[in-house]
């Protein structure tokens, strides 16, 4: 899922969970700070530095400040052994 989120600061962002099993959770990428009464943060994911945020009810509604981009890593480069 992608989200381009307007410019204006701070921007107010809300969610329900349609499903009743499992934990869903926020992942906000570096630069971006979120806050409101149902997240609490839950880690930070080693490879892209995003912040997790765990939603604690079936809705959510959090304030967004700041400006980042969650990008998948890239994969290193093949070496070319090729002898050419």
């Amino acid at each position: 899922m992608s989200y381009v989120i307007p410019a204006a600061t701070p921007l107010t962002f809300a969610g329900k969970i349609l499903h009743g099993e499992g934990a869903s959770d926020l992942v906000i990428p570096s630069g971006v700070t979120i806050k409101g009464d149902n997240v609490e943060l839950a880690g930070q994911e080693p490879k892209t530095q995003a912040s997790i945020y765990r939603i604690k009810g079936a809705s959510f509604k959090v304030e967004v400040t700041g400006t980042g981009s969650l990008r998948q890593p890239e994969a290193p480069a093949a070496d070319d052994d090729s002898g050419a």
